[in-house]
């Protein structure tokens, strides 16, 4: 239910701005990527840290919140493996990977930083997750930037746990 009412808001959102959308100028288009670190919280099971990456493009979007700059970041994201243990058993599980697609509102705060508010959906290999969570860009010039974003991802499929995932990416806007 929480991820149909997120997906049909999202959607909203987007249909909100098409007509805007169909006015867009390929070089405020933004790209970025980086590493991935991600914690599962599975019941009963100690999980370690799986290291991955991500990559994604970005459109920025005609909507006003504030001074808040609207956009929309598209992109592939492989969450790694994690080391897993119960008791006496032991293994290595591939937390999957997948698409994409994130609302992200940025907050300028200083000069050269911005407050990030993300939230968005995960389309995993192994689940379907609803994902939101805060972050900082420094903007490093009008063409380079650095991102630390941490995410939290809940899955809707109960038996794989939520997970939670910092990202630090580097961002190009030609």
């Amino acid at each position: 239910m929480k991820k149909t009412m997120i997906a049909l808001s999202m959607a909203a959102l987007f249909g909100a701005t098409s007509a805007n959308a169909m006015d867009f100028d390929p070089a405020n288009f933004y790209y970025g990527g980086g590493i991935t670190m991600t914690d599962v919280d599975a019941s009963g099971v100690s999980v370690d840290t799986a290291n991955g990456f991500q990559f994604f493009a970005g459109m920025p979007l005609d909507i006003e919140l504030g001074e808040a700059k609207s956009s929309v970041e598209v992109g592939f994201r492989d969450l790694g493996s994690a080391d897993w243990s119960v008791g006496p058993f032991s293994g290595s599980q591939d937390l999957g990977s997948g698409l994409f697609v994130d609302y992200v509102a940025a907050f300028p705060v200083a000069d050269q930083f911005d407050v990030l508010g993300i939230i968005g959906l995960d389309f995993n290999s192994d689940a379907d997750m609803i994902e939101y969570g805060i972050g900082g860009e420094f903007k490093v010039n009008d063409q380079f930037g650095a991102r630390l974003t941490y995410l939290f991802k809940e899955a809707d499929d109960a038996t794989l746990g939520d997970a939670s995932l910092i990202g630090i990416t580097v961002t190009f806007k030609q």
